[in-house]
């Protein structure tokens, strides 16, 4: 049974585009910058990085959480990141809902509240839907995640051999290899037969906004196959 703010979810930012989805113990959540450019497939590097540099942040987690009253506090652990690390990070967020609205902010290492941040509803948690929730990729040399709601999806996939420590400020050449091997992306989406039709809403590039990509999609048992970007991934579901 879903918690009642798992789902997707959209920032209330003027200068970001956020995009965070839950379930009850999986997290994938990337923010771009709303002015970034719309680019016909970057080849080269500058294009690229271009892009990437628009990226403020994204990545997927594990949670654990707590019920505190009218809140919950969640502990999330990251498996994959936009920007690579040399350690995973820990996060620890407080949100509650309002209305049918989400509200929260960060709890800081010295146990103080950042800013309070509020969302608006995408789409809720469909419980009935035998593949929605959360999944982890199980392709080798790549970490990430797949969250499917029932009418939307969004996933971080990251190759696991990206450099670590580049930053907004790095190279072309370093910033357009990251762009190269980081998938973030959100979108609505329906399942016919062995076909998930995405149509991205939410994406480092926003020419591909609104444009149907009809993606080949398969589950059985617990393993979900997928058609990203051109290539195959297999998922395991969260357990």
């Amino acid at each position: 049974m879903s918690t009642p703010w798992a789902g997707m979810w959209r920032w209330k930012n003027d200068a970001m585009d956020g995009r965070p989805t839950m379930t009850p113990s999986r997290l994938c959540f990337h923010m771009l910058m709303k002015d970034r450019p719309a680019l016909p497939t970057p080849e080269s590097d500058e294009d690229a990085a271009a892009l990437f540099r628009t990226v403020a942040g994204g990545a997927c987690a594990s949670m654990d959480v707590t019920a505190d009253g009218e809140a919950w506090t969640l502990h999330s652990l990251d498996i994959a990141v936009a920007y690579p690390r040399s350690e995973q990070r820990t996060t620890l967020r407080r949100q509650w809902m309002v209305g049918e609205e989400l509200a929260g902010h960060l709890v800081n290492a010295d146990g103080s509240a950042g800013p309070q941040e509020g969302y608006t509803r995408v789409s809720k948690m469909d419980d009935s839907d035998p593949v929605a929730g959360g999944w982890d990729l199980a392709t080798p040399g790549w970490s990430g995640a797949l969250i499917l709601t029932g009418t939307h999806y969004h996933y971080v996939i990251a190759s696991d051999d990206r450099p670590v420590g580049v930053s907004r400020e790095s190279s072309d050449g370093e910033l357009a290899e990251l762009f190269r091997t980081t998938l973030l992306e959100a979108g609505s989406n329906t399942i016919s037969g062995d076909i998930l039709l995405a149509v991205p809403e939410h994406a480092i590039n926003r020419s591909v906004h609104g444009v149907g990509q009809e993606r080949r999609f398969g589950v059985e048992g617990n393993s979900l196959e997928i058609e990203i970007a051109g290539r195959d991934w297999r998922f395991e579901r969260d357990k």
